[in-house]
């Protein structure tokens, strides 16, 4: 009876959680019995005489997508995707099918480019399972990290598209006019509502879209992964901002643009600052940015004004030559969703040490920003303190002031944040940006 009991519960178990992976999907069936399972699924796989589409997902890994043939004897297959948005490459591949754990599945043989490359990724499968057949086609799930691969039947122009090279081309045109931007990260589209930045992480596969909002005071943003097919760049999710939901980056000509659900386009332009203004975005999208230069040879920025350096040089001075004996390595500004970190690097013979100042980053109503509350964070931020906030010393004008922040390009290609203080017009320091 205990047996019986058991072998039920391990059923239901089973049936349970092959189904918790099923509920983005409506499921046409799913084979558990292995008698039938293989001959079947082989079968599908057969089934579709131009091949499939794919969708590879894995989590902490960006989702690929692609083309592929499956066949049980067959050797040196083709597989196309955006595994590698440099080249678009296609790799070949042989595949072995066998059962695993009762669920009818293939792997991608181990030992080539393909394989090489997904062992180089982390946690992408060589070795699929069989899970479920749906009314758009295949699921497979991946043995050893539960990746998923859902593999649609492909039309004779889709085959074609990536047979012929067509694909590659077409992506690797699309990438390469992306990369031809000389400011990339702060590409910007003009949609009809509102300027929208356009930011795109390559490595990642994530695309960011934001505006300043109706109020004029705040942002919004929102995300999407994308994969890149014979269309262009494609968004995973629609990207709501303002009153339009985007879906894609298309190539028409030489001009990348923004489409719509509505199949409206609007043209990429390339800005050399962004368009969002600094004072909305500082802390709210990815900003850092850095002092260059030890103390023996630090020479003022074009834009420094000379009371800054004056006060920037006073704090050197005296790190250096009133009982410390410590040279800057660099200060670096991290800003946070409320927070500036200012973080110094210092040298006493020849050893590191690091010290870190934290304020709260105020915006203030009439477009100026304030940095507040000095914190110390750690055991060698108090040895600098006195110096840092010393009277006429960089630390009191940088806790005392209200800052206008607007950004700067040199023409060659370096951004910087310009800071000029509202109370001291004279007051005028620019950043680096290390993005």
């Amino acid at each position: 009876m205990n047996r019986y009991f058991y072998s039920l519960l391990l059923v239901f178990l089973f049936i349970s959680c092959e189904k918790s992976n099923l509920t983005n999907y409506p499921v046409k069936e799913v084979y558990i019995d292995t008698t039938q399972s293989f001959t079947e699924f082989v079968a599908l796989l057969a089934s579709s005489p131009a091949g499939w589409t794919f969708t590879w997902t894995g989590k902490d890994q960006p989702t690929y997508q692609g083309y592929l043939t499956v066949a049980e004897e067959a050797e040196s297959l083709p597989i196309y995707g955006d595994f590698d948005l440099s080249t678009f490459s296609s790799f070949e591949v042989d595949f072995q099918f066998h059962n695993t754990n009762f669920k009818p599945s293939f792997q991608f043989k181990e030992g080539n480019a393909f394989t090489n490359l997904l062992a180089s990724r982390g946690q992408l499968d060589r070795d699929f399972s069989f899970l479920a057949q749906t009314a758009e086609g295949l699921i497979l799930s991946g043995n050893e990290f539960g990746n998923q691969l859902y593999l649609r039947p492909a039309t004779a122009a889709v085959q074609a598209n990536y047979t012929t090279g067509e694909f590659t081309a077409q992506s690797q045109q699309l990438l390469q006019q992306l990369g031809a931007i000389e400011y990339p990260y702060f590409s910007v589209a003009n949609a009809a509502n509102a300027p929208v930045e356009v930011v795109l992480d390559l490595p990642a596969k994530l695309i960011q879209l934001t505006r300043v909002d109706d109020t004029g005071l705040g942002l919004q943003t929102a995300d999407a992964e994308f994969v890149v097919d014979g269309s262009g760049v494609r968004f995973l999710a629609p990207i709501t901002i303002g009153d339009a939901v985007y879906e894609s980056i298309q190539l028409a000509g030489q001009q990348l643009q923004l489409v719509d659900q509505q199949a409206n386009s609007f043209l990429i332009g390339e800005y050399t600052v962004p368009v969002i203004p600094l004072y909305l975005s500082l802390g709210r999208t990815k900003n850092n940015f850095i002092l260059l230069g030890q103390y023996d040879d630090v020479l003022p920025l074009p834009t420094w004004s000379e009371s800054f350096f004056d006060q920037y040089y006073l704090f050197l001075f005296f790190i250096k030559y009133y009982g410390y004996n410590l040279d800057l390595g660099r200060i670096t500004y991290q800003f946070g969703e409320a927070i500036v970190n200012f973080d110094v690097q210092i040298y006493q013979a020849g050893s590191l040490f690091s010290a870190t100042y934290t304020y709260d980053l105020l915006r203030n109503a009439n477009g100026t920003i304030k940095f507040n509350n000095l914190q110390t964070t750690n055991a060698n931020a108090p040895l600098l303190l006195e110096d840092y906030l010393w009277p006429g010393s960089i630390g009191e004008t940088l806790g005392r002031d209200n800052f206008y922040v607007t950004y700067r390009n040199d023409g060659q290609g370096n951004l910087f944040a310009e800071f000029t203080s509202a109370e001291n017009p004279n007051f005028v320091f620019t950043l680096v940006s290390t993005d």
